[in-house]
């Protein structure tokens, strides 16, 4: 009988502890939310449940900008019914949350985390800043000037397949974009990352390794995204155990395999890396670089390590900029006189370098009025609508004292449309970034977000984009389908056009 009262009295002990540790986690969230209510605005009209989540898909990019225009500099944002944080949505506010170099928010990171492992979108601390050191070799301007002919190789293959289907008359009604250039973004990616060949966008066998690992890729992304909106599968152990979480594990699993394969083959051939070229006779890539770089240590990254960094660059490096090159062709169709000024820049630079052969990554700067472009689709589009972040300590914003462990979403989108900082936001005018403007504020156009965080591979993903349009440009005439759906901004993780982008091409 002694024996049992001391088991009942240990367990009543443990459910106790567990009630109080509980309990605590809710009256900390409950007073810091008050906290956050007492210091911030909210915008009017938020629903009780969704909060300031737009009821319908087509709505987001519209929801958002209301929101922001009500409250151009900052405002309190509820995700649902229990994540509240403060959204900022201006130059200056988010130049004071970037400025303490918070840390990111691991509710948003967290979940790509299966996904991307540590690599530089999801680590943190001295990790994070050991791996960026390393990693900035890859984007040295002698790696950016060898990528020149893979862009222009692959985007080569995707035009002449569109002249194909053009000449056979199978474009009549328009050629879905959208379905091309994620496969192109992926061939440049994976040509560039591991150094693979692989013809993804002419192969047609659906059961060959690169293109189920291409397709893998695609269900985990869109798995992903849809978790962020289903509250049931926040926790791991939830999601793990249905249909969804096994198929997730099983995908990624084949993911896994198809790099692991890729870095074991190629460490066991790379004995050297002299002259830019390894012992298997093709030029420098970025996984060749993962594989011999070393730390002030002489330490180098680990096959895990290595196998994070490239499905971080093959997700943060092909969906986003396919995603762009989608905007940009709609922009396009919709705005000939910008079509056709791009056209003659592109006609212009290349004529005077020689030839599409001779076009090099030193000519790239040259195409103004093209850079120009890419930067308005940026902004319009804004890609990346949001960026996360968590403060770390008491932080001051905007003139109020946030609270540890706030939740602060970058709101990208929200700055790229704001009224006070933008003439017209809405209207789609590529002079905005002419020269002869007068300066903004450097937070004012964050595509890339800002800070020692920012993207590491902009420049990468800025060439991609004005190499890939200039040659489009060269080859077709772009307008509008009008038996398309016309798409609205819709956000899958990133910024995508939904349902598609189909346009009318006619070649030149």
């Amino acid at each position: 009988m002694g024996l049992l009262y001391v088991v009942q009295l240990a367990v009543l002990l443990c459910v106790g502890l567990w009630v109080m540790k509980i309990l605590r986690v809710v009256v900390s969230y409950w007073l810091h939310r008050r906290q956050l209510f007492a210091l911030v605005r909210e915008p009017a009209n938020a629903h009780w449940w969704r909060g300031h989540l737009a009821a319908k898909k087509a709505d987001q990019k519209e929801t958002v900008i209301i929101h922001c225009n009500k409250e151009p500099r900052r405002f309190l944002k509820r995700s649902g019914p229990l994540l509240v944080g403060v959204s900022v949505t201006h130059p200056e506010t988010i130049a004071e949350v970037l400025r303490y170099e918070p840390p990111k928010f691991e509710f948003a990171y967290g979940m790509l985390r299966p996904l991307l492992g540590n690599g530089l979108v999801t680590s943190g601390g001295k990790r994070w800043a050991r791996d960026r050191k390393l990693l900035l070799r890859v984007f040295t301007s002698t790696m950016l000037q060898k990528y020149v002919t893979v862009y222009k190789d692959c985007c080569s293959v995707m035009l002449d397949i569109w002249s194909t289907r053009i000449a056979a008359g199978d474009a009549k009604t328009g050629i879905r974009v959208s379905d091309f250039l994620p496969l192109l973004t992926f061939d440049i990616i994976l040509r560039c990352a591991m150094g693979v060949e692989a013809a993804c966008q002419t192969e047609t066998d659906k059961s060959s390794p690169v293109l189920r690992y291409y397709h893998s890729v695609h269900e985990v992304t869109a798995m992903t995204s849809r978790r962020y909106r289903q509250p049931w599968f926040f926790s791991d152990f939830i999601f793990y155990l249905s249909p969804t979480g096994r198929r997730y594990r099983k995908l990624l699993d084949e993911t896994f395999q198809f790099s692991e394969k890729l870095i074991a083959e190629r460490r066991d051939v790379l004995k050297n890396a002299e002259d830019g070229v390894s012992n298997s006779g093709h030029e420098l890539d970025m996984l060749d670089i993962l594989l011999t770089v070393r730390d002030e240590n002489g330490v180098g990254l680990t096959d895990t390590e290595i196998r994070e960094q490239v499905d971080t660059f093959l997700f943060a490096g092909q969906d986003t900029t396919s995603t762009v090159l989608q905007w940009a062709i709609y922009y396009f169709s919709r705005n000939a006189d910008i079509q056709e000024k791009c056209r003659d820049e592109v006609s212009r630079v290349i004529g005077e370098c020689g030839g599409l052969e001779a076009f090099k990554h030193e000519h790239i700067n040259d195409l103004q009025y093209v850079t120009e472009t890419v930067q308005e689709v940026l902004r319009h589009a804004s890609v990346v609508p949001f960026v996360s972040r968590s403060t770390a300590k008491p932080t001051k914003v905007d003139g109020i004292e946030l609270p540890p462990d706030t939740y602060c979403q970058i709101n990208i989108m929200g700055v790229h449309h704001n009224k006070q900082i933008w003439t017209d936001p809405e209207k789609f005018n590529p002079d905005r970034f002419s020269p002869g403007n007068a300066p903004r504020h450097s937070h004012a156009f964050v595509p890339f977000s800002a800070g020692p965080r920012s993207c590491i591979g902009k420049q990468f993903a800025l060439d991609e984009l004005r190499v890939v349009l200039s040659m489009l440009l060269l080859r077709f005439r772009i307008s509008p389908d009008p038996e398309a759906v016309e798409p609205h901004w819709e956000a899958v993780l990133i910024g995508k056009p939904s349902p598609y982008v189909s346009v009318r091409l006619e070649e030149l």
